[in-house]
């Protein structure tokens, strides 16, 4: 028996085609989920997002008359981490929307096995194979990037507590007060999403009941 992809030979008999609008359904509802993927990551990264536009706002708020690069820092800081939230953005695209092609794949492949469809169980794997690697490969520069902006990020940081310390009275108005707020909120956004990210939710996609 050959089970042909939707779209091109009908089917030569009823379980055959049963198998595959079973398996049609499943890559259907990958189509439905990649959207709410993307909606899930823009909420991942909103609370960076806040952050950095108010370090870019506060950066024009710091007074002239500071002694230490304070301004300059708050202005880096929210810039870099807009940057991170693009990059990040875009590694969603390509690696979430091949995570769910791929899940989907999968599930298909052993649904092919457990009806004796060997061939097209392998098949069905290395194409999925192959969609991940390509997304992968394609996604190596932009998480180079986040990690690079990662990394310029903690030095800021280090330099801003550096720089807080070394305020000479109130030369630079609150920003020293609002800098250590600023770290705390970004420390605990942190501990959260490192906490978040040990436990991943597992897709399931709908199966028929039915198997022929």
């Amino acid at each position: 028996m050959t089970l042909i992809e939707g779209g091109q030979d009908e089917p030569r008999s009823d379980a055959e085609g049963a198998l595959l609008r079973e398996t049609q359904a499943m890559r259907d509802s990958a189509s439905v989920i990649k959207p709410l993927m993307s909606v899930l990551g823009v909420c991942m990264v909103s609370p960076t997002i806040v952050i950095g536009c108010i370090l870019i706002w506060y950066s024009t708020r710091v007074p002239e008359s500071c002694n230490t690069p304070l301004r300059d820092i708050f202005l880096s800081l929210g810039i870099t981490y807009l940057v991170i939230v693009l990059l990040t953005g875009l590694v969603i695209v390509f690696m979430g929307h091949a995570f769910v092609d791929f899940t989907v794949r999968m599930q298909i492949v052993e649904r092919f096995k457990r009806d004796g469809l060997e061939a097209e169980a392998k098949s069905e794997e290395e194409a999925g194979q192959k969609e991940i690697i390509t997304s992968a490969f394609h996604s190596c520069p932009l998480m180079c990037g986040i990690l690079i902006a990662g990394a310029v990020v903690s030095c800021l940081w280090i330099f801003g507590m550096v720089s807080a310390a070394k305020v000479k009275g109130h030369s630079c108005g609150n920003a020293v007060e609002v800098f250590w707020v600023l770290f705390v909120i970004f420390f605990v956004f942190q501990c959260i999403g490192q906490s978040f990210a040990k436990y991943p939710m597992p897709l399931t996609f709908p199966q028929s009941t039915g198997s022929p």
